[in-house]
């Protein structure tokens, strides 16, 4: 039987040409990511509508692309992805244009496995990755570890050289780490950056050593390095909130969190759409969708905002964000103008 898949060695992308710079800027944390890890393999990235990780209804980060290297063995040098990716966190309140929510649900996330053996090497990188290519200072970037787990010593040492430590500051199961595989777990410390306008540390990913059971899987210990794109971009630009690392027009209602519901809702309807998934009963996947559009419609309903406006804003976004929301015509078409305002 074949392994998985694999890509040509990690290497940049071509240029964004015209988009806009936000999205360039966006984009570009991914591909210093991936030319931080000369090294590793590029994994191709899975629809988040895709199903191809079982643990999981969406597509929530690059690790269920890089599952099916775990029970072959992670070779020398790493795997690595770039997977779009939508957390539903924010469906409990989508769409009642009042509740304020600090992440969005859609982003890109990139993350390395490699051998646990690997040494000092990826701390070296990630960190490089930060410091080099993000360029953030030293005083902007927090590690928050716990000093339970001496497997992660050696890395955080590297981290530590060059920024600030901060110990055992949360509970103790921050510091854990699940996949969705049986027999497989996983201690970590998490990488905070400062933002700019806040002065606050906010998380943007995780540096994780895993463990397997021996007994369920053939292969050894293994590394997990993973971080988003918004959130780093958020930081980087000292941004209001993370969906500011989309080009939205202006909101086309002037009430702040309503045009917050609006573009976290419309943001990730689109891009499950564009990938083909349509609302229904049939599974979680599909329930999910209907969710994401019935959020659409309850924030419109209770922002008030009109056909044109909406169509007009919703043009203006698909202009800037390119292919990835090459759907919205057909989502308008066939179910937006007939659906948000009866």
């Amino acid at each position: 039987m074949a392994g998985p898949v694999l890509l040509a060695p990690a290497r940049r992308r071509g240029s964004d040409g015209g988009a806009h710079p936000v999205t360039a800027l966006r984009r570009r944390i991914a591909d210093d990511f991936v030319d931080s890890f000369p090294q590793a393999r590029r994994v191709p990235a899975v629809g988040i509508s895709s199903g191809a990780d079982r643990s999981v209804h969406l597509i929530g980060s690059s690790i269920s692309a890089l599952k099916p290297w775990i029970p072959w063995g992670v070779p020398t040098g790493g795997v690595l992805a770039v997977q779009p990716a939508v957390r539903t966190q924010n469906l409990r309140t989508l769409g009642d244009c009042t509740t304020p929510f600090g992440w969005g649900g859609h982003f890109t996330n990139f993350s390395i496995v490699l051998p646990a053996d690997d040494g000092p090497v990826p701390a070296r990188q990630t960190l490089a990755f930060f410091l080099d290519r993000c360029g953030f200072a030293p005083e902007d970037v927090l590690v928050r570890a716990s000093r339970a787990h001496r497997g992660l010593s050696r890395a955080v040492e590297v981290f530590a050289q060059r920024v600030r430590v901060e110990w055992d500051s949360r509970p103790p199961e921050y510091y854990t780490h699940t996949i969705g595989i049986p027999g497989v777990h996983g201690v970590n410390f998490n990488v905070a950056l400062r933002h700019p306008g806040t002065g606050e540390y906010d998380d943007v990913g995780n540096y994780i050593d895993f463990t397997c059971d021996e007994a369920e899987h053939a292969t050894g210990p293994f590394t997990e390095i993973g971080f988003g794109d918004t959130t780093v971009l958020r930081a980087r630009l000292g941004l209001d909130h993370v969906l500011d690392a989309f080009p939205f027009p202006a909101g086309p209602t002037g009430d702040h969190w309503a045009d917050r519901h609006l573009q976290d809702a419309f943001l990730v309807a689109s891009v499950l759409w564009t990938e083909g998934l349509r609302p229904s009963n049939r599974d979680a996947r599909t329930k999910l969708m209907r969710k994401y559009l019935e959020a659409c419609r309850t924030a419109v309903t209770r922002s008030g905002v009109g056909r044109t406006e909406l169509r007009t804003w919703l043009d203006g976004l698909h202009a800037a964000e390119g292919p990835a929301l090459a759907g919205l015509d057909t989502l308008w078409s066939e179910h937006l103008e007939t659906n948000l305002w009866t």
